[in-house]
């Protein structure tokens, strides 16, 4: 039979075990998730090409989306239509949206609107410098 101090020992133990395991689940990185929702709210044709970039990689890193810290040519757009950081009123956004839409892309000569259009995504990657 265990003693009162070992029980309490192993159900301390058990407990800093479930919470390290608690904390070291993974979470998901969604710096901006506002700008991806009211992107696919306002273009729900275009949910499974998005989801093919992980969503994110509408306006960063290019095809794989993989490289946060890097935007394409239109997240460089919209990030300057939006003027500013963590815009979260769904007006401003969308307002952003459409000045970008109005934008000439560096593909074929069309704006991203017309890209949109088409069934494509608007972003191209830029070259890193």
């Amino acid at each position: 039979m265990l003693t009162t101090w070992k029980l309490r020992s192993v159900l301390g133990i058990v407990a800093a075990l479930g919470y390290a395991v608690l904390c070291a689940a993974p979470h998901p990185a969604e710096a901006r998730p506002q700008y991806a929702k009211e992107f696919l709210t306002k273009y729900p044709g275009l949910k499974a090409e998005a989801n093919k970039v992980k969503n994110c990689g509408v306006c960063h890193g290019g095809d794989s989306g993989a490289d946060k810290k890097t935007r394409n040519d239109y997240g460089e757009t919209l990030m300057s239509m939006l003027g500013g950081v963590n815009v979260k009123p769904a007006e401003e956004i969308n307002a952003a949206l459409d000045k970008a839409a109005a934008e000439k892309s560096g593909s074929d000569g069309k704006t991203y609107g017309e890209l949109i259009q088409d069934g494509k995504l608007p972003g191209k990657t830029v070259a890193a410098e």
